[in-house]
């Protein structure tokens, strides 16, 4: 039921990432570039920091065991899952106006923001697979790293839709229990 919903409304839904993304570049000075580069940055960043400042390794054979590769292999899908859940749990509270006033899918609203992230940390993620498997000299996993990573989208889909749910529901239950004590009842 779920997965129809954002089916039948996959247009809508794709206007709202756009729109998601385009409100998330209003006001910077790089616009699009500022989203992709953000990610790239922070893992440059670690990668400068631990491989080339600290001089980090995993093992005492040095060369290829450099931890910032091991960090970033971690570190880019944790931001693309921490970015989708937190923006999803709050995206039915931020349109609560707007889901008053029209018979829109409630499931809509965390899927925009888990799109909207998997489309800015997805490329990255993807990228920087490739470039890990280049330096190994195999492309084995080449496959694996965009099915992997749609996986976590649909994962972190769902769990944001959960707690949307429940944030939705807590808020409601604070107001709630707000107005009845202060009412003195």
């Amino acid at each position: 039921m779920v997965v129809g919903h954002i089916w039948t409304s996959r247009v809508l839904l794709w206007q709202m990432v756009r729109r998601e993304l385009h409100s998330r570049t209003v006001g910077s000075l790089g616009g699009w570039v500022w989203l992709l580069a953000r990610p790239v940055l922070t893992g440059l960043a670690y990668l400068f920091i631990f491989d080339t400042v600290f001089q980090v390794r995993l093992g005492d054979s040095g060369g290829g065991n450099q931890v910032g590769v091991f960090l970033l292999a971690g570190l880019l899908p944790w931001m693309a899952l921490t970015d989708g859940v937190m923006a999803g749990t709050v995206s039915l509270l931020e349109s609560a106006n707007l889901l008053q006033k029209t018979a829109l899918p409630l499931e809509l609203f965390p899927a925009r923001a888990v799109l909207g992230a998997a489309l800015l940390y997805g490329p990255v993620v993807v990228l920087f697979g490739l470039w890990v498997m280049v330096a190994r000299g195999t492309l084995d996993w080449a496959l694996v790293v965009p099915l992997w990573f749609g996986l976590q989208v649909v994962l972190t889909y769902f769990l944001a839709l959960i707690l949307a749910i429940f944030a939705a529901a807590f808020a409601c239950v604070i107001c709630w229990s707000f107005r009845i004590f202060s009412s003195g009842r």
